[in-house]
């Protein structure tokens, strides 16, 4: 199990949180390299990276494109871009933006962030007040398909509503069709009903999680009905037993769990985002819960 970069802080605006993301991808992980500012002020900072990817991603995928993502912290919001090929703003292919989906609410004070990610991907949260966090993932998913079928899942998923959960309905993660031309949306299949709901571990402190399976939404319009993949270092877990935010320490490294809208059906578990002593078989992990990620 990789171990993800990882950054917290807290900032004042958005255009703050862009500048933050930019030391991450930059400095923190490396590997990301800004190709273009296309606005820097105090009320519109908008910025373009680029990442050939991990070196896993190499195989099998010669002379893949570049991982381009992009972030606009205007109006409250930090505005996300994905893309096929970039040029620049004005020139590229395969742009992912959707003015309704794509982006994340950051609201109008001073906020909490947290950060992880590599090469692959970045994924961000943000606690917009005490007990409601909003999460912005923008990068390759651990695709299902082999390279040659899906060379690039870039992924681009916002959050405008504390009530919108990562899963269900309401994921509307965004990406670019490999079937048909155009954008599909997918939504993350919910385990919560049918399995976690009844993982309550009265007899023991193991704690279940369970990857986001990202499935072409019930709305597609198309016969463009496909499993994707799953995205990295995010899991579904039951939240009765965990905090919001907390640290969860295991053998694997350590994890973050966060409840959108303070919910404990609508619980995250984040990570590794800090070096543990070795990996874990399976999808249980035994830890014990803490209080200050």
């Amino acid at each position: 199990m990789s171990i993800y970069s990882y950054r917290t802080g807290v900032v004042d605006t958005e255009q703050d949180l862009v500048n933050e993301i930019h030391t991450f991808l930059t400095s923190v992980i490396g590997g990301w390299t800004r190709v273009e500012v296309i606005s820097d002020s105090a009320s519109d900072r908008d910025y373009a990276w680029s990442s050939e990817g991990e070196d896993d991603r190499d195989t099998g995928i010669a002379g893949a494109d570049p991982i381009v993502i992009r972030a606009r912290g205007y109006n409250n919001y930090i505005e996300q871009h994905t893309y096929g090929t970039y040029v620049s703003s004005a020139s590229n292919t395969f742009e992912v933006y959707n003015s309704s989906y794509t982006k994340v609410y950051t609201g109008i004070d001073a906020f909490r962030y947290w950060m992880f990610g590599n090469k692959n991907f970045i994924c961000y949260i943000i606690e917009e007040v005490p007990g409601n966090s909003y999460v912005g993932y923008m990068g390759l998913i651990d695709s299902f398909y082999v390279p040659d079928t899906d060379p690039l899942p870039i992924a681009n998923r916002g959050q405008t509503s504390a009530s919108y959960y990562m899963y269900g309905d309401n994921t509307r993660c965004a990406m670019h069709s490999l079937t048909t031309s155009g954008v599909v949306y997918y939504e993350a299949l919910d385990w919560g009903a049918s399995v976690l709901g009844y993982d309550v571990g009265n007899r023991s402190s193991n704690i279940m999680l369970l990857p986001l399976v990202v499935r072409t939404d019930n709305s597609a319009a198309s016969p463009d009905y496909e499993c994707r993949g799953s995205f990295y270092g995010v899991y579904q877990a039951n939240g009765t037993r965990l905090g919001n935010p907390a640290v969860i320490t295991t053998t694997s490294g350590v994890f973050l769990s966060f409840k959108i809208n303070n919910n404990n059906a609508g619980c995250l578990v984040m990570g590794p985002v800090s070096s543990g002593i070795d990996d874990f078989p399976g999808m249980y992990i035994n830890g014990t819960t803490g209080y200050s990620p």
